[in-house]
């Protein structure tokens, strides 16, 4: 065991593990949350941790497979009510929050995204208690507080003492215009860079040898951040090579889910389309795959992209902040940002070079392995953990 928390019990000095609180979301499709998770495993054996959703479980497999995980590890969970903040979730978030709190006593809150924050800051506001507790903020995104960034500035201000990171240069930055707008007192530190890490254990591609039906595949939330709206166009303006023919499956859920039905249900010519929900075991089955879309307008630091490179799928992308810093700075396939135009020519681009694929998922497998190491980010956290919890 590292640098612990001394603490008297019965009168005897006894040393414990840190206590680590991860605040997120949901438990459900999304980065932040497998980081929680994945930190949480790799360093249990110096700090305990405990989980709080701000809007419980989605009633998935991939919820009930972070569930699973969690049970595994003897990580316990908690639930805050399913309420989106226009209807007084950040209130109900913050209010079942405080029980959490009160029940862990945490050293140390760990805060991933905005949902998470706006309920902290509610009780930072209303409590200096929880104001003076150690807090450490992960941006997840390169655009951040979009739906609401008055609000965004109110909650940076009630955290504006917390500890931040960045996931990548993008959410860095995007850091420092909340705080430039919001007036808190200058970040110091300035915000770390830590990048996501994933497994490089992942099932790769073996003998690569592409039939005659090109397998695609788009995973993750049906929003316009992801782009999702965009790939029906883009479809019909992609040229299959000739002889081949095209097959998609989009794995994913969201607000765009209903119109998306609606369109890729309309016949594209030389493609079958299949629109299924989130699965838990979405990176083991990308080795089943040719190519990896990511339309998306931002991103954070998108680990489905990490994901593809460890498994060898070849991955078209944009050019967006975020998706830029997840491939190799001379990735072929990175189209401009909200431009359906432009991905088709990226993806006809790609088949036209079918026989430069294997060439090109070596290339990024060995970026992703420097780049998107577990071990490097749990050390960085760690590191953060060790200077806020143990030496507060």
């Amino acid at each position: 065991m590292g640098p612990g928390i001394i603490q008297t019990r019965g009168g005897i000095l006894v040393k414990r593990r840190p206590r680590v609180l991860h605040v997120v979301s949901h438990f459900a499709l999304g980065g932040a949350e497998r980081i929680a998770l994945t930190l949480s495993q790799a360093l249990q054996e110096e700090f305990e941790f405990s989980v709080f959703a701000v809007r419980g479980k989605i009633d998935d497999g991939v919820g009930q497979n972070m569930m699973d995980e969690l049970q595994a590890m003897n990580v316990p969970l908690f639930e805050g009510p399913r309420i989106p903040m226009r209807y007084g979730g950040m209130l109900t978030g913050a209010w079942t929050l405080a029980h959490a709190i009160k029940k862990i006593n945490p050293d140390l809150v760990h805060l991933h995204t905005e949902v998470p924050e706006s309920s902290y800051a509610v009780l930072a506001a209303l409590s200096q208690h929880h104001r003076q507790r150690p807090v450490l903020r992960t941006i997840h995104n390169t655009n951040f507080w979009t739906f609401h960034w008055r609000m965004g500035q109110w909650c940076d201000r009630q955290l504006d003492a917390a500890v931040c990171v960045g996931v990548s240069q993008g959410a860095q930055r995007e850091m420092l215009r909340l705080r430039g707008d919001s007036g808190g007192s200058p970040l110091s530190p300035e915000p770390a860079i830590v990048l996501n890490g994933v497994p490089a254990s992942l099932r790769a591609k073996q003998n690569w040898q592409p039939g005659k039906t090109l397998r695609l595949l788009f995973g993750g939330r049906l929003e316009y951040e992801k782009g999702a709206d965009l790939i029906p166009d883009i479809l019909r303006q992609t040229i299959l090579p000739a002889g081949y023919e095209g097959h998609l499956d989009l794995f994913g859920d969201g607000d765009l889910r209903e119109d998306l039905e609606d369109r890729v249900t309309q016949q594209i010519p030389g493609w079958t389309i299949n629109l299924q929900p989130p699965v838990a075991d979405f990176r083991e089955r990308m080795a089943d795959y040719d190519i990896l879309i990511m339309p998306s307008r931002f991103e954070g630091l998108p680990l489905t992209a990490a994901e593809a490179a460890m498994a060898g799928l070849p991955v078209v992308a944009t050019q967006a902040p975020g998706s830029v810093e997840a491939l190799p700075p001379d990735h072929p396939w990175m189209a401009q940002v909200g431009d359906a135009k432009s991905f088709a020519n990226c993806l006809n681009d790609a088949f036209a070079r079918i026989e430069e694929w294997p060439e090109i998922a070596r290339s990024t497998r060995s970026f992703a392995e420097n780049t998107f190491s577990i071990d490097r980010m749990a050390q960085d956290y760690a590191k953060l953990y060790r200077n806020l919890a143990v030496a507060k």
